[in-house]
């Protein structure tokens, strides 16, 4: 049961997801609204080496979760690793500009993974695919009763063109 409750769990840098069995259960494709990721946080001033400034900052690209133990006892000061939850529904930050003492300081974000995103159905773990023009399927129509002959290639290759 803790490891239902605990988390997130991340394998091979990818985000894991643990659910109950019950018996004659159906595995379910289930595409998540939002999800944990590792962010790394890089030209942070030493000022900003702290728990409240870390969730500050990691608050703005999403729900901060944790700190990794390494930011956390300051063994590594290059970068600093939030656990934070993103929105599928958003734009995530490259930069974050903030002031400290009245001075901006701007902050890279790094994502160290990020699953694909549907900007269609606002979820993570698929892209929806375009629906097709009826443009091309007009052009086939036109050029057959124009007495213009098409291979199967030529089909195929007139119906993926895309028009704006």
């Amino acid at each position: 049961m803790q490891v239902l409750e605990g988390g997130p769990y991340f394998f091979s840098r990818r985000y894991l997801v643990f659910t109950d069995w019950k018996r004659m259960l159906v595995p379910a494709t289930k595409h998540p609204s939002s999800i944990p990721i590792w962010v790394k946080l890089h030209k942070l001033p030493l000022e900003c080496w702290n728990a409240s400034c870390f969730s500050r900052i990691a608050s703005s690209i999403g729900r901060p979760i944790h700190i990794d133990e390494a930011t956390a006892g300051k063994k590594r000061l290059d970068s600093a690793r939030v656990c934070v939850e993103i929105s599928a529904k958003g734009d995530l930050p490259d930069e974050i500009v903030v002031r400290f003492n009245g001075e901006a300081v701007t902050i890279r974000v790094e994502y160290q993974w990020l699953p694909p995103k549907c900007s269609e159905c606002k979820v993570f773990g698929h892209k929806c695919i375009p629906k097709p023009t009826l443009l091309p399927l007009i052009q086939l129509s036109l050029g057959e009763q124009l007495g213009i002959r098409f291979t199967s290639q030529t089909r195929i290759l007139l119906s993926s063109i895309r028009y704006k």
